[in-house]
């Protein structure tokens, strides 16, 4: 390996990456140090070893590159990218409005251009630290997904780079319902129980080894993968201004919202709220003007709640809940990682917990526990319960009602008009917690939405209120003596 091609490779680098170099090696005394002499340093440190700096180095650039993939596939997933022209030699786009024009995609005479409002593709792509700004990233995976072009024929794009739009060409399809494979719960869970943790307390090995990307970006994506597998539809923002995700009960009724900050800690202990309060007012910033007076109509009063999800808080901090709430009106929640893996890990093992039953652990705020979330299944237990009870007694009911007059020694007898009423009543029962009835605007005709995710608490239900309608049909059967219609049929015609 050649020290020129290693050199050109760390003056592509920030002085935080070399510095991480630096670190990683036991270097000491470099605070001061400008970006020539950082190399120089590297290059001490290493000891001349091109093949280990530059397989170091390129793992750091690597990753800077995969950021971007990442940063530009927001824009591609959240549908901010038009394609105003393509064909083999030209691509124009607008993206989110910045302007991408590219030239001979898929050739060696390839070259792009994004308009000057985009910094980084000023200060980095057009001085040749960096192939391609997140806006050329969302404009090849729009193409991509419209089906103008094939990943493997872009040579600017590497293997992984070419995965991860891969991946998010598989989601899109997802999010519209063109593809037809699962949500991968296992593979999500596995990874969080492995690294939440570690990545959680600022673990850049296992962030950039792993996931190419830096610890806060994925503890910022695994926390909201974690709270989609609570069913939450969830929303992530990968730019370094505001809020990092909001997450939205849409199962509760009415929905709610939760802004979400996510903070790592080395320490293991996020205490920095603590120690500067005032950070309360960026909080109320990123959940107030960022997100609820951006919203309209009821949307903007379904945005109740705050939470800060880190490794771990230190004593005090329950206190600036009401401090929040005098600010805000706004209920702050502060949610350590293993709390949160422990719901997850629970819920995932017996998802009998609903948004609604959910959100009065946001509603109280404070600090989450594990003890709170055991008493949340606790009290799940007790509303299935209630839920099963209320259910049965209206079937059973309702078939007391009729049995008497519309029953014989071989069938209970009713008309369709009958059966949609019972089924009315039934989801009238099990509303709110598994079915969402109303009505269409424009028609007017009856509706009723089945909260699939649910799917174990249905199970419950279902099988106690079966249980009891098998023990009534058991004692109808032993009881009912009453004539059928065909046997008093044939008697009339028998002239018996």
């Amino acid at each position: 390996m050649e020290k020129s091609k290693v050199h050109d490779l760390l003056k592509k680098l920030t002085s935080n990456d070399l510095k991480f170099l630096l670190k990683k090696r036991g270097t000491k005394g470099y605070s001061g140090l400008k970006k020539r002499e950082l190399i120089e340093k590297v290059f001490e440190a290493y000891q001349q070893d091109f093949e280990e700096l530059h397989k170091d180095a390129s793992e750091i650039y690597e990753a800077k590159l995969i950021e971007r993939v990442k940063d530009g596939l927001d824009h591609f997933l959240n549908k901010r990218v038009e394609i105003l022209y393509a064909d083999d030699e030209l691509v124009k786009a607008d993206v989110n409005g910045h302007t991408v024009v590219i030239y001979n995609l898929t050739k060696d005479e390839f070259e792009y251009k994004c308009d000057d409002s985009c910094q980084d593709y000023v200060y980095n792509v057009k001085n040749k630290r960096v192939p391609f700004c997140k806006h050329f990233i969302a404009t090849v995976a729009e193409l991509a997904y419209n089906g103008n072009i094939q990943l493997e024929s872009i040579p600017i794009l590497g293997e992984s780079q070419r995965e991860i739009i891969e991946h998010s060409l598989e989601k899109r399809r997802k999010l519209e319902g063109i593809s037809e494979k699962g949500r991968e719960i296992e593979v999500a869970l596995s990874t969080a129980e492995k690294y939440y943790l570690e990545i959680a307390r600022q673990n850049e090995h296992i962030a950039k080894k792993f996931f190419k990307d830096s610890a806060e970006k994925v503890f910022e994506d695994m926390t909201l993968k974690l709270f989609d597998l609570l069913e939450f539809e969830t929303i992530g923002n990968r730019s370094p201004h505001g809020w990092d995700g909001i997450t939205i009960g849409i199962h509760a009724t009415p929905p709610f919202i939760v802004v979400i900050e996510c903070k790592t800690a080395q320490s293991g202990v996020y205490d920095y709220l603590v120690k500067h309060q005032d950070y309360l007012l960026t909080l109320k910033m990123y959940a107030v003007d960022l997100v609820k007076n951006k919203l309209f109509g009821a949307f903007r009063n379904y945005v109740k709640y705050v939470a800060v999800v880190a490794p771990a808080f230190p004593e005090g901090i329950e206190s600036l809940k009401y401090s929040f709430q005098n600010l805000t009106g706004l209920q702050l929640s502060f949610i350590p990682a293993d709390v949160l893996l422990y719901l997850v890990s629970r819920y995932r093992e017996n998802p009998i917990v609903t948004h609604s039953w959910l959100e009065d652990l946001f509603r109280e705020g404070g600090l989450w526990t594990k003890e709170k979330i055991d008493k949340l299944f606790d009290k799940s237990e007790q509303l299935i319960a209630l839920i099963s009870e209320k259910v049965t007694e209206k079937v059973l009911e309702w078939l007391r009602q009729y049995v008497m007059v519309r029953s014989d020694a071989a069938f209970i007898n009713f008309d369709m008009p009958m059966i949609e009423e019972l089924s009315r009543e039934i989801f009238q029962a099990l509303s709110p917690e598994l079915a969402v009835m109303g009505k269409k605007e424009v028609t007017g005709v009856e509706t009723v939405r089945l909260r699939h995710d649910y799917y174990a608490i249905w199970e419950r239900v279902l099988k106690n209120t079966g249980k009891q309608l098998i023990g009534f049909l058991k004692e109808l059967s032993d009881t009912q003596e009453r004539t059928t219609e065909m046997k008093a049929e044939i008697i009339r015609q028998l002239r018996l």
